[in-house]
């Protein structure tokens, strides 16, 4: 056991030291993130608006459309704040693919890190996908597609959610959505960087990766146990495995104690995020 994190720990979980941590924390960040700023003035602007209620926030001085103001925020601080999509590249424009775009937040992070980047994304709930054009459709660079990403060329039944949890199913409420092959698309684009959050429809993608992820030097995923159906995260590691991706992973949403509660959410028993790099 690490016991001077163990001690911190004590420290912090403590009345007076969690007040005092977490205010200290939250005074660096407001000092030296300026993005951490943009989130404490979006949260307390905005965080007291209901769910899925389609509105304009103010984002980086100008308008931003957005469909449920609980997920801009978590994806803000995911992004802009936490960072989780930041790499390096050779390149100073390198080509990136953005598999499940939402309204745009991947994106508009993705040109602050690299304005002349070149981005092809695609996003398969139509209603969604206007906001993403009124949001980003007009940056130099940026290509949208309304179509969903699939292991063949077909038509998919689709189940929005209103925010960012839409995804391929079965159940009521369907839409029908174009699906474009992840074949087609990785043989016409050689992409520096990969991002897919597709909501559980990775498990069926991923595989179709095989042989085509050569260029790529940074993958993300965002994996999705459904409940009560079969888990196969395997197939999604050997992929990365079999074409030289080095991974790290991060839990979403944990269980603390797995086997008494399990946190489900959206029909997810487990979400992690997936990060592959090539040395």
């Amino acid at each position: 056991m690490n016991f001077k994190k163990f001690k911190q720990s004590i420290n912090e979980y403590s009345i007076i030291g969690g007040f005092f941590f977490g205010f200290l924390r939250h005074l660096v960040w407001l000092l030296k993130s300026p993005e951490y700023r943009t989130l404490s003035m979006l949260t307390a602007r905005y965080s007291h608006f209901p769910r899925f209620q389609k509105m304009s926030v103010k984002l980086l001085g100008k308008d931003f459309q957005v469909p449920d103001i609980a997920s801009f925020l978590s994806t803000y601080q995911e992004l802009f704040v936490n960072k989780i999509y930041e790499f390096k590249s050779d390149s100073d424009n390198p080509v990136i693919l953005d598999f499940g775009a939402n309204i745009g937040l991947s994106i508009l992070y993705f040109k602050s890190l690299y304005p002349s980047s070149t981005i092809i994304a695609y996003e398969a709930d139509p209603k969604i996908f206007q906001l993403l054009k009124e949001n980003v459709g007009r940056l130099p660079g940026v290509t949208l597609y309304n179509k969903a990403v699939w292991n063949e060329t077909t038509i998919l039944s689709f189940s929005p959610d209103g925010a960012d949890g839409g995804r391929i199913s079965n159940g009521k409420g369907l839409i029908e959505v174009e699906a474009v092959n992840i074949t087609d698309v990785l043989n016409d684009t050689q992409a520096d960087f990969i991002k897919m959050d597709i909501e559980g429809a990775e498990i069926d993608v991923i595989p179709s990766c095989k042989g085509r992820l050569g260029s790529t030097k940074h993958f993300f995923c965002e994996y999705h146990s459904m409940v009560n159906e079969s888990q196969r995260l395997d197939l999604i590691l050997s992929t990365f495995r079999d074409e030289g991706f080095r991974i790290h992973i991060q839990t979403i949403s944990p269980s603390h104690k797995p086997f008494m509660n399990r946190n489900i959410e959206s029909g997810f028993d487990m979400q992690l995020n997936i990060f592959g790099w090539k040395d």
